[in-house]
This record gives structure tokens, sequence and C-alpha cells, in this order.
């Protein structure tokens, strides 16, 4: 996670920075932020490193040269090894770039009307070619400004993030009215790029399930959120602030770490609690914990038993295998891993009755011992699964009393 972490950063530091020909330090407390922010909690890691690869594109790009070509032609494949998606949406944002730079300043004005007729054909095109989901009200949802705003990446648990939402809101409006005041809001290649990805959000599928796999690419608005706020850092980097502007952006990402670092610290405890009772587990059997971080937007407990059967004992829930998007794969019942992904997924959050060829299953429930929040059961043929949801992160109001 580390080495993933600080290829994204670099990534969005050096593509801020090309972009605006200085070192981007501006805007490090937010892509800081951003690095650490919904998408890599969601734990899409695969994702979260084509992202990172697909920004040092656009960085490696935004001069071009045929040299420059070959580099990001590498950084594509490593990406393509992850997940297509950043890759397109790069390739898309710098064939946006070129298309502006080659056209005259009336057929600008063309150009992203161009693009809004193309993500509706891309609507029509991933809605009837493929098995697709798309509903507006994920948008029309009361968070759904969220999304569209971007704010969403820095909101990754509870309420108390609202805080540091309102804070980015603050300052990247006032970068938008000075991007007003230097006209570069409607001429920006960059800032058009921000507006046509608001409204990719919007008509481009929540999940689309490609030929191949056993499940859909989902949550999808979330990732198109995350290149959304990549583009707004790169264009906002050029703005005329001074050392104000800095700090108040520094003050705002220390609140958010010091939030991060007491709702991480809490979880941690919990790991550390089902890691101890996942120990009495025989070894090479298969384990179930269905336990949820309650109105957490992320559940950062959902693979919580993955670290805990490291050399011990199969998380029989894991949904990755039936899949068949990633390396390893399942083609069948077997005694390790569910088969079926809408089985696997149903498992994580309702209770699942066990079968006879599951038996004996263990499970995570919820102890009854005063002082201890779990406890293992050995479950056979016809009993129910425990499903566990308590308050883990903690509100606003618990870090000060």
């Amino acid at each position: 996670c580390a080495i993933a972490v600080e290829a994204f950063f670099w990534g969005t530091f050096a593509f801020t920075s090309v972009v605006n020909g200085k070192h981007a330090w501006v805007m490090a407390p937010c892509l800081a932020m951003l690095s650490y922010g919904l998408v890599f909690y969601f734990g899409f890691l695969n994702s979260y490193l084509s992202t990172a690869c697909s920004v040092w594109m656009l960085a490696v790009l935004w001069r071009f040269s045929f040299r420059r070509l070959l580099v990001a032609i590498l950084l594509a494949v490593v990406a393509l090894l992850g997940s297509p998606l950043p890759v397109a949406w790069a390739v898309c944002a710098i064939g946006y770039v070129y298309a502006a730079r080659l056209a005259g300043s009336r057929a600008r004005v063309v150009l992203p009307g161009a693009a809004l007729i193309g993500l509706l054909l891309a609507h029509f095109v991933l809605i009837h070619s493929f098995a697709a989901v798309w509903s507006p009200q994920y948008v029309l949802a009361p968070d759904g400004w969220l999304e569209l705003s971007g704010l969403s990446q820095f909101f990754p648990y509870r309420e108390k993030y609202a805080l540091v939402a309102i804070g980015i809101f603050i300052l990247c409006f006032r970068m938008f009215l000075e991007g007003i005041d230097r006209g570069s809001v409607l001429s920006n290649p960059l800032a058009q790029l921000v507006l046509l990805n608001g409204v990719a959000l919007v008509v481009i599928p929540g999940s689309i399930r490609f030929p191949g796999y056993a499940a859909e690419m989902f949550v999808i608005p979330a990732r198109i959120s995350f290149f959304s706020v990549i583009l707004f850092c790169a264009w906002a980097g050029g703005a005329r602030h001074g050392h104000g502007h800095t700090r108040m952006l520094a003050a705002v990402a220390a609140i958010y770490f010091l939030f991060l670092y007491v709702d991480q610290r809490a979880l941690n405890r919990v790991d550390t609690e089902v890691a101890s009772v996942v120990a009495a587990v025989p070894q090479g059997q298969r384990v179930v914990a269905a336990i949820r971080d309650r109105d957490a937007r992320a559940n950062g407990l959902e693979r919580v038993v993955d670290w805990a059967c490291i050399g011990r004992c199969f998380d029989y829930s894991n949904y990755e295998p039936s899949t068949r998007q990633f390396r390893v794969q399942v083609t069948g019942p077997n005694p390790v891993v569910v088969a079926e992904f809408a089985e696997a997924q149903t498992m994580t959050h309702v209770a699942h009755t066990v079968t006879a060829g599951e038996a004996p299953l263990y499970s995570v429930c919820r102890s009854s011992v005063p002082g201890r929040r779990f406890e293992l059961r050995k479950l056979e043929v016809g009993e129910k699964t425990c499903v566990v949801s308590l308050a883990v992160t903690p509100p606003l109001g618990h870090l000060f009393w």
C-alpha cells in the first residue's frame, strides 16, 4: 500500500507541476488527502495503482515527443494489468487536450459539445451492449452532490469529515473564482474536462459487467469522481494564491489526517481482536466474518478476516476469486472459497445458512461475555452465520470527551 500511495501522490504532483510549469507544492496537501481518499479506503488497490500509472501517463504526454510516447505506452501496459477504466480516462483526457491545442479559439467552443455527444453515445453503447446498470438516483440522492463535486473523496467514514469537505469546498471555490478572473474557466481544456467528468458521472452506468467476467465493475461514479479531483487540482495549481492559501489547505489536511488516525486506530483494535479470535480456528478451515462499521461510508472491516487467516485458514466469503477478474479464480464448488459472486456478496451482509458441503463453517460473532466484542462459533448444517454491526469509527463528539 505504501508503494501505491507514493506512486499516486508523486504522479499527481508531477502532472499538476508539468501542467502549470512550476512545482505544485501549493496543491500538495490536497493531493496527500486524495492519496488517502475514499477510493483508497474502498480497497480498490488494482484500480488505484492503475490510476497512478495513468496520471504518470498524462504527466509524460503533456509535452509530446516520440520518446515520451514510448514511455507512456509502457505505463499504459502496466496500468491495464490493474484496471482498464483509468487508462481509458487518461487517453480521452490527453486526446481532448491535444485536440484543443490543434483547434482554433472558435473551434474550442465546439469541443465540449462534441465531447458531450460522445458521452451520450458511450451511455447508449454501454447500456445496450453490456450488462450495465444506470440509475440517476445515485446522483439525485441526498449525498449525490458529494460525488458531483468530488468532495466524497474526502469523506471516507463518518459525519465529522463534513468539516473537511466544507473547508475544501471553500478553498476550491476561491480558486474557482480566481480562475474566472483569469478567464481560464471556459477556455482552459482542463477546466472543461472537470465539467465533462461531472457529466460522465451522471451518464455513465454505475456498474458494468464485461464479457468473460462473473461480476460487474461497480462503484464507477466514485471512480469518476476520483478523476475529477485529479483534474481540478491540476487546473487549480495555476491559481495566483499566496502562502495564506497554502497554510489554510495544510490546516484542513492536518484535520483530515487527525480524523483518519483516530478512525484507523479504532479499526486496528478490531483487527487485533478478530485476529485473536480466529487464532483458535483449526488449520485449513473456512471462516466467515460479516462485520459492519455502522453508519460509515466505507466499511473498513469488510475484509477484516483476510489478514487474520493468513497462514491458518481461508476467508470463505472472499468475493475476488468468484468475479474472475483477478489472477486467482474459482470455476466451481471447492473447499476453500464460495464459488458464486452473488452468494459471496450476500454472505458479507446477511446471515447465511450453512449447507452440507460447507460444514463445518466457522463464524465470527458478537460475544456475550462482558469486555469482549467477538467470539468464534463452529457452525454445522442448517445453522446461520452471524452478522455483526457496531459503531467502530468514533463520531466527532467522541474526540473531545
